[in-house]
Protein backbone atom coordinates (compact mmCIF):
# COMPACT_ATOMS: atom_id res chain seq x y z
CA UNK A 1 0.00 0.00 0.00
CA UNK A 2 1.58 3.28 -0.85
CA UNK A 3 0.17 6.91 0.43
CA UNK A 4 1.25 10.61 -0.18
CA UNK A 5 0.93 12.42 3.02
CA UNK A 6 2.09 16.15 3.89
CA UNK A 7 3.82 16.24 7.60
CA UNK A 8 1.97 18.15 9.92
CA UNK A 9 4.79 18.88 12.62
CA UNK A 10 8.15 21.01 12.75
CA UNK A 11 10.47 20.06 15.76
CA UNK A 12 12.78 22.27 15.33
CA UNK A 13 15.51 20.11 15.89
CA UNK A 14 18.90 20.89 13.12
CA UNK A 15 20.67 18.32 11.62
CA UNK A 16 18.98 15.40 12.02
CA UNK A 17 20.73 13.17 9.10
CA UNK A 18 17.88 11.28 6.87
CA UNK A 19 19.18 7.72 8.22
CA UNK A 20 18.44 8.21 11.93
CA UNK A 21 14.98 7.69 10.75
CA UNK A 22 15.36 4.25 10.23
CA UNK A 23 13.90 2.10 13.66
CA UNK A 24 12.26 5.76 14.85
CA UNK A 25 8.33 5.55 14.77
CA UNK A 26 6.41 7.53 12.25
CA UNK A 27 5.49 10.05 14.37
CA UNK A 28 8.99 11.19 14.84
CA UNK A 29 9.97 11.11 11.44
CA UNK A 30 6.68 14.22 10.84
CA UNK A 31 7.43 15.72 13.92
CA UNK A 32 11.00 16.32 12.44
CA UNK A 33 10.30 17.02 8.89
CA UNK A 34 9.35 20.39 7.63
CA UNK A 35 5.53 20.93 7.77
CA UNK A 36 5.89 20.95 3.81
CA UNK A 37 7.79 18.11 3.72
CA UNK A 38 6.12 15.27 1.01
CA UNK A 39 6.21 12.11 2.16
CA UNK A 40 5.44 9.14 0.51
CA UNK A 41 4.92 6.15 2.52
CA UNK A 42 5.25 2.48 1.85
CA UNK A 43 3.23 -0.14 4.06
CA UNK A 44 6.07 -3.01 3.85
CA UNK A 45 3.71 -5.08 6.34
CA UNK A 46 3.86 -8.15 4.16
CA UNK A 47 7.58 -8.41 4.79
CA UNK A 48 7.23 -9.37 8.53
CA UNK A 49 4.40 -11.19 7.72
CA UNK A 50 1.49 -9.13 8.42
CA UNK A 51 -1.11 -7.62 6.15
CA UNK A 52 -0.76 -4.05 4.44
CA UNK A 53 -2.83 -1.94 7.23
CA UNK A 54 -1.72 1.48 7.60
CA UNK A 55 -4.07 3.84 6.84
CA UNK A 56 -3.41 7.47 7.07
CA UNK A 57 -6.72 8.33 8.16
CA UNK A 58 -7.01 5.67 11.21
CA UNK A 59 -3.56 4.52 12.07
CA UNK A 60 -1.78 5.55 14.96
CA UNK A 61 1.80 6.86 13.51
CA UNK A 62 3.37 6.44 17.16
CA UNK A 63 2.44 2.19 16.41
CA UNK A 64 4.48 2.45 13.00
CA UNK A 65 8.40 1.92 12.60
CA UNK A 66 10.37 3.46 9.82
CA UNK A 67 12.34 0.57 8.45
CA UNK A 68 13.68 2.55 5.01
CA UNK A 69 13.98 6.04 4.34
CA UNK A 70 14.84 8.06 1.62
CA UNK A 71 14.87 12.30 0.82
CA UNK A 72 15.57 14.98 -1.53
CA UNK A 73 17.92 16.06 1.38
CA UNK A 74 21.02 14.88 3.55
CA UNK A 75 19.33 15.87 6.87
CA UNK A 76 15.69 14.69 7.40
CA UNK A 77 14.54 18.38 9.14
CA UNK A 78 15.35 20.12 5.84
CA UNK A 79 13.87 17.52 3.73
CA UNK A 80 11.13 18.62 0.96
CA UNK A 81 10.39 14.67 0.31
CA UNK A 82 10.67 11.60 1.63
CA UNK A 83 9.95 7.86 1.16
CA UNK A 84 9.89 5.83 4.19
CA UNK A 85 8.98 2.23 4.28
CA UNK A 86 7.20 1.44 7.52
CA UNK A 87 6.52 -2.19 9.67
CA UNK A 88 3.40 -2.20 12.68
CA UNK A 89 5.74 -1.49 15.61
CA UNK A 90 4.30 -5.01 17.35
CA UNK A 91 6.23 -6.39 14.43
CA UNK A 92 9.74 -4.87 15.01
CA UNK A 93 11.17 -7.77 16.89
CA UNK A 94 14.57 -8.50 17.99
CA UNK A 95 15.55 -10.39 14.32
CA UNK A 96 14.01 -8.00 12.07
CA UNK A 97 15.78 -5.23 13.76
CA UNK A 98 18.52 -7.28 12.97
CA UNK A 99 17.43 -7.47 8.93
CA UNK A 100 16.98 -3.50 9.20
CA UNK A 101 20.49 -2.91 10.34
CA UNK A 102 21.98 -5.32 7.88
CA UNK A 103 19.96 -2.74 5.13
CA UNK A 104 18.00 -5.55 4.22
CA UNK A 105 14.89 -3.53 3.80
CA UNK A 106 16.53 -1.30 1.43
CA UNK A 107 14.92 -2.18 -1.13
CA UNK A 108 11.02 -1.27 0.24
CA UNK A 109 11.64 2.26 -0.96
CA UNK A 110 12.58 2.69 -4.82
CA UNK A 111 14.30 7.07 -3.71
CA UNK A 112 13.44 8.16 -7.34
CA UNK A 113 14.86 10.98 -7.44
CA UNK A 114 15.87 10.82 -3.67
CA UNK A 115 19.32 10.01 -3.28
CA UNK A 116 19.53 10.56 0.56
CA UNK A 117 19.28 7.60 3.02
Amino acid sequence: MTLMVTATACSGEPAVETGEAVGQPLSWVTETAPTDTEFLIQDSSPRVGEPASFSLSTSDPTKWIVVAICADDPHLDNAGAAEISIIPKSAYTASVKVEVADGEFRDAVTCEGLTHR
